[in-house]
């Protein structure tokens, strides 16, 4: 039995023996003969080319993102050169994104050139050669929180055949959109709004803002801004009997750097306000808010009705240097009854972008 096992095993190797000798391997002539090909580099998967915060050129001069991509040779023989068209395709995009609209992007040949270009030459010799994909700021406002998506393509190549020849470019504008950074401990107090240390009847002054002598006159002894019964900030003309309110004012004043802001006032109860006469949330320069004539003085304003009620109010405005600024409510309630403006909280925030 075991000088039969030994035999099969012999008669075993010797045919494998055989069968190698009677094959041709050569490897190196193999590779050789290998056709070259022109590949699209920096491509994702499934052919599409993610456009994020972590893989772009931000040029701030020229308010653009940029994109590398590029042609790379592969092949066993040197690259004796070659062109190719490249095409940004505005009606092809995933179904899952919108389109851009037609200008928003294009293609450059250099990071920090923005002349448009429709082809790429790639010179004898280069192993690859890169180009840029840009994208404008005005697309990231455009498209603000969507996920937007434009097919490249490649095409005429003048030699060698190409693996890739289009991708998607894809870019979701969440990711390039407004940072808002929270400063309004930083500026603000008291964003609560509550009374006077010290007082004690219903209608107060309010701890830390500066209340207009306009408006303290309408609630002696002890000033207007805070509502017992609302337990924040509260005015109000309840009866025909109530003082009227002109240019009544509720604000703070600080200095802040140059930017973009925005500003939340959370309003609680808004009865019987807009009625022609001018209650707005305010930002202004220096050490007070215009009156209400005055308002287009302002850096900002935003009227307030009675569609707010229960809402956020918001205000957003720029500063280019910086500077100091008063911030808050310019009231007028002059006439009628049963007219009420109040407010819970206030916010303040820094915009900022990849731009700034």
């Amino acid at each position: 039995m075991k000088k039969s096992i030994n035999k099969i095993s012999v008669t075993l190797i010797f045919s494998i023996l055989l069968s190698l000798t009677s094959c041709k391997i050569d490897t190196l002539s193999d590779v050789k003969s290998f056709a070259p090909v022109v590949n699209l580099v920096q491509v994702g998967n499934n052919a599409i080319t993610s456009v994020t915060t972590d893989n772009v050129i931000i040029d701030k001069t020229n308010s653009l993102v940029r994109k590398t991509l590029g042609l790379s040779f592969s092949g066993f023989q040197s690259n004796t050169g070659f062109t190719a068209d490249l095409n940004m395709d505005y009606n092809k995009f995933p179904s899952d994104c919108e389109k851009f609209n037609t200008g928003e992007c294009y293609i450059s040949n250099t990071a920090n050139d923005s002349t448009r270009i429709s082809g790429i030459a790639v010179p004898a010799g280069a192993q690859q050669k890169a180009f840029y994909i840009n994208i404008k700021k005005s697309a990231i406002t455009a498209h603000a929180g969507k996920k937007v998506g434009i097919m490249l393509r490649i095409s005429k190549l003048s030699n060698y055949n190409i693996k890739t020849d289009s991708t998607y470019i894809v870019m979701d504008m969440n990711d390039f959109g407004t940072l808002s950074t929270d400063v309004t401990n930083i500026y603000f107090k008291n964003t609560t709004f509550q009374r006077m240390t010290g007082t004690t009847t219903r209608f107060a002054s309010l701890q830390d803002w500066t209340t207009s002598a306009a408006l303290n006159a309408t609630r002696p002894p002890q000033g207007a801004g805070y509502d017992q019964n609302a337990g924040c900030l509260g005015v109000e003309k309840w009866s025909s009997g109530d003082p009227s309110i002109f240019n009544g004012k509720i604000f703070q004043t600080f200095t802040i750097p140059l930017g973009h802001y925005k500003v939340v006032l959370t309003m609680k109860q808004v009865r019987g306000i807009g009625s022609g006469e001018l209650n707005c949330l305010v930002a202004a320069d220096g050490m007070d808010l215009p009156n209400d004539v005055d308002i287009a003085t302002a850096i900002k304003s935003q009227v307030i009705t009675i569609a707010d009620e229960a809402k956020d109010v918001p205000l957003e405005f720029t500063t280019t240097t910086d500077k100091k600024v008063s911030i808050g409510i310019l009231l007028n309630i002059n006439a009628g009854s049963q007219r009420v403006l109040q407010a819970k909280t206030i916010k303040m925030f820094k915009l900022t972008n990849l731009f700034d």
